[in-house]
């Protein structure tokens, strides 16, 4: 699974919200290890998604909250729609190869058992194998150190998202679909469990939608100038909204200053020079050696602040890259771009322009109402 067509098909999707359908039996699927916080099974799902371990087929990955034995109430990473047991195995194989915990499950007539649960390899030194000059090591992750202050120290952007009241975050999504080019304009609200998203649908084919999940876990959605009110699943609901929160609009940028100090990916970059970022110079760290294998290849940071312009990630779907500006910092200390722009292999798919991004500010509670 790639970023690309999946958030084309997440933004269509929000539109109308259309319960997943039902997944025929015997059902074999993937599962991750359990996390009893939900940020962290949201952030295996992106590195999933960033290393190209789906890329190319149908699976398609969601996080939701389940009991697991021994351990209780947790979140975890389920990837479907693989075709059988054969190609479960094999995606739980690339997902272990990876670094990463998965298990193989099958729903056998109501009971569900583990098929296989392949051993995590530990990462290289380097992952593309190539030899490691330290001195160029050394200096490339005092690069990223000053990234990481630059963005408010690890500990920053998704802390001061996951601690916060209330959030506000309005902003324009352009995607290319199969039906042309979209855009919409997206105004996302939290308070506490609470959650809203309106949709206007600005040029494209569409329609506008108002979603709400309110404080009592009722879901409910209106759309296009219809009077009719559509009662949701809560769960599903809560799962597609969270596609429209900073944290996952702008998980980029946001999670840098976290997967910087504990991704093996980002500390086996060098320096290669500098580059161009828009009309701004940039210094440059690239991965040493071969770049046709699958994961992050390069990132670039800005001279003059340090912060994250640039990443791009090769996946067995094409070149995936992140281009980033505008940042600003909020009253909370929160560091994020006012823009992203993401294209694969030269291509532009998606275009995010942020116009607003607030926390802990006083929201009326008629706003959580059905709308």
């Amino acid at each position: 699974m790639s970023r690309a067509p999946f958030i084309g098909l997440v933004a269509v999707g929000l539109l109308c919200l259309a319960p997943a359908s039902a997944a025929a039996a015997p059902r074999v699927w993937v599962e991750s290890a359990g996390f009893e916080k939900r940020a962290e099974a949201l952030a295996l799902e992106d590195r999933l998604e960033h290393a190209g371990v789906m890329d190319g087929g149908s699976v398609h990955a969601r996080v939701v909250r389940r009991f697991v034995a021994g351990q209780g109430w947790r979140h975890v990473v389920q990837l479907d729609g693989v075709s059988d047991q054969e190609a479960a195995l094999a995606l739980a194989a690339r997902i272990a190869a990876a670094g990463e915990i998965a298990q193989v499950l099958a729903d056998d007539g109501g009971e569900v058992r583990v098929i296989a649960r392949p051993k995590p390899v530990a990462p290289a030194v380097t992952g593309s194998g190539a030899p490691v000059d330290v001195a160029a090591n050394d200096a490339g992750q005092g690069l990223i150190r000053a990234a990481v202050k630059a963005h408010g120290g690890a500990r920053s952007g998704l802390a001061a998202l996951q601690g916060a009241d209330s959030v506000q975050f309005t902003f324009e999504r352009r995607i290319t679909t199969d039906a042309g080019s979209l855009l919409a304009s997206n105004r996302y609200a939290r308070q506490g469990d609470a959650l809203r998203l309106e949709v206007d649908v600005v040029e494209g084919q569409g329609v506008d939608s108002v979603t709400v999940l309110s404080p009592g876990n009722r879901a409910t959605l209106r759309q296009g100038d219809s009077d009719e009110l559509l009662e949701r699943d809560p769960s599903r609901t809560r799962e597609v909204l969270a596609r429209f929160s900073p944290e996952q609009v702008l998980a980029v940028a946001l999670s840098f200053p976290v997967e910087a100090g504990a991704s093996p990916t980002w500390q086996e970059l060098v320096p290669t020079g500098q580059a161009a970022c828009g009309k701004d110079r940039c210094d440059r760290l690239a991965r040493p050696g071969p770049t046709g294998e699958p994961g992050l290849l390069e990132a670039l940071f800005d001279r003059g602040t340090h912060q994250l312009r640039d990443v791009t990630w090769a996946t067995e779907g094409g070149r995936l890259r992140f281009s980033m500006d505008g940042y600003r910092t909020t009253e909370s200390g929160l560091v994020a771009p006012g823009t992203v722009t993401v294209t694969r292999d030269g291509t532009t798919v998606e275009e995010i322009r942020v116009l607003e991004l607030q926390l802990d500010l006083p929201l009326e509670g008629a706003l959580f109402d059905a709308p």
